[in-house]
């Protein structure tokens, strides 16, 4: 995907925005080069790419804090595993702990 062009030939964004954090990373790096051949830090070519650029960014932001949204629930719920997992595993050890005792005083 990349970046679109508007009537007076300036970087456009396109209409529809990938959600793909990868696909915002390339148009990002197309932005960020387009603004690097403006003439300067005033120029008005840098200023106009660098607007593109941060709203790529804030874009590229809420992707990544969905994706970690994602991750952490799933971390979430495969921690409750364990933690289920190890009750049941100190139950287990407890009655067989309790199946040795019983087994030294039946001796």
């Amino acid at each position: 995907m990349k970046l679109e062009r508007d009537e007076s030939n300036r970087l456009a964004l396109p209409a529809n925005l990938p959600t793909n954090a990868q696909d915002l990373l390339m148009l990002m790096d197309e932005a960020a080069n387009a603004a690097r051949s403006g003439e300067g830090v005033t120029s008005p070519t840098f200023d106009h790419c660098m607007r593109i650029f941060n709203q790529l960014n804030a874009h590229y932001q809420l992707a990544v804090s969905q994706e970690l949204a994602k991750a952490h629930k799933g971390l979430c719920s495969a921690t409750c595993a364990l933690k289920v997992a190890t009750w049941f595993l100190a139950g287990v050890t407890v009655l067989l702990g309790g199946v040795e005792v019983w087994k030294t005083f039946l001796r």
